[in-house]
């Protein structure tokens, strides 16, 4: 049985798998960043649990928590965390009063800005010993330091004993094992935890985070990385047991049913690549165009446009890396046009018969 909270409404779903017998999930009401608000699991059979991931804080989401507990004779004893924005960490007070002895994990990234050199670690700081035990967040950043930024215009707070989480690392807990895979991209820190009944056992499911969404496409701070750790997830579900796929579980939006998994990770991975052909489709038409000209063409809403330009100028980056496109900057900001002739095929600029690849999806 799963338990789930929307729109303030405590409902039951059914779904006929096993990991129903050891996850619960509970669903905080809407905030501007959720779809339908944040999902966060309690994990493991018996008395003791491992939550991932706190909500953002509201004053609803811990009394279901608490009640979900209660019905099952249960405490937290660890709560591991995608990432580190507000409204995944936002319930850690709450949890912390609670059950204080609870181990809070996370991986480190580079925090609190992704690209600021005030933030590297300082020396020792990740010492093989360190990562086999788990460091002291505290022990390698103070202060400001531990406050977690990143282009999303997200923050949040963990506490000052947070430890890190190494990719690979397996937390047992009744029932089952949970592996850490680092899957940076929708944030530096992001990580998603796979589900096994026993340490080493084919997975069972993935918790995802914001690396997938159950819904739309996720928004993500490095472009790159975010494609990598999406071929990682994809190639988890399609190693699955009699190709029946992985259950993924995400941080907001409806769980992903396994027998959809690969597809719907493919699907997030053509995203990209369409968004970044319908971005050279529209530089071919109109050279020297800016980001902000560029959303404006390939999406049919504004508030759409405005939730793509943070994604169009990561495109836009990459392509630029590539020798795809090239900039130049002005009085008026930068205007972007087609690299150097050769570099992009005719045949991939080419839009005769072809559907116009914005329309495809107007949640970016």
């Amino acid at each position: 049985m799963t338990l789930v909270l929307k729109h303030g409404q405590l409902a039951q779903l059914d779904k006929p798998n096993a990991i129903d017998s050891y996850v619960s999930d509970a669903m905080s009401p809407d905030s501007k960043l959720s779809l339908a608000g944040t999902n966060t699991y309690l994990v493991g059979l018996g008395p003791d649990r491992v939550l991932i991931d706190t909500s953002d804080g509201n004053a609803r989401w811990w009394p279901l928590v608490r009640q979900v507990l209660h019905d099952e004779g249960a405490s937290i004893i660890e709560v591991l965390l995608t990432h580190a924005h507000y409204d995944h960490v936002g319930g850690l007070p709450e949890l912390r009063a609670a059950f204080p002895e609870a181990v809070v994990r996370k991986c480190l990234g580079s925090l609190p800005g992704q690209h600021d050199d005030s933030v590297v670690p300082p020396p020792g700081a990740l010492e093989a010993q360190d990562v086999r035990r788990g460091i002291n967040l505290a022990a390698a950043y103070s202060g400001a330091q531990n406050r977690r930024r990143n282009k999303c215009g997200c923050d949040g707070h963990v506490p000052e004993d947070c430890l890190y989480l190494e990719d690979g690392q397996v937390i047992s807990v009744t029932g089952c094992a949970i592996k850490v895979l680092l899957t940076p991209g929708h944030s530096d820190d992001s990580a998603c935890f796979i589900l096994e009944t026993d340490a080493g056992t084919p997975a069972e499911a993935v918790f995802t985070g914001d690396t997938i969404l159950g819904g739309r496409t996720a928004m993500f701070s490095d472009l790159p990385s975010y494609e990598m750790s999406l071929k990682q997830l994809l190639r988890i579900t399609r190693g699955a047991s009699d190709y029946k796929g992985i259950q993924l579980f995400p941080g907001h939006g409806e769980v992903v049913k396994a027998e959809d998994s690969s597809r719907y990770l493919a699907s997030m991975l053509m995203m990209q690549a369409k968004r970044e052909k319908a971005i050279l489709q529209t530089l071919k038409a109109s050279p020297g165009s800016s980001s902000s000209d560029l959303c404006s063409v390939m999406y049919s809403s504004t508030a759409a446009s405005i939730m793509a330009q943070d994604l169009v100028d990561q495109h836009l980056e990459d392509l630029e890396r590539k020798g795809r496109v090239r900039s130049s900057s002005g009085f008026f900001g930068t205007t972007w046009e087609l690299g150097s002739p050769g570099v992009q095929p005719a045949s991939e600029l080419s839009s005769e018969g072809s559907v116009p690849l914005w329309q495809v999806a107007t949640a970016t």
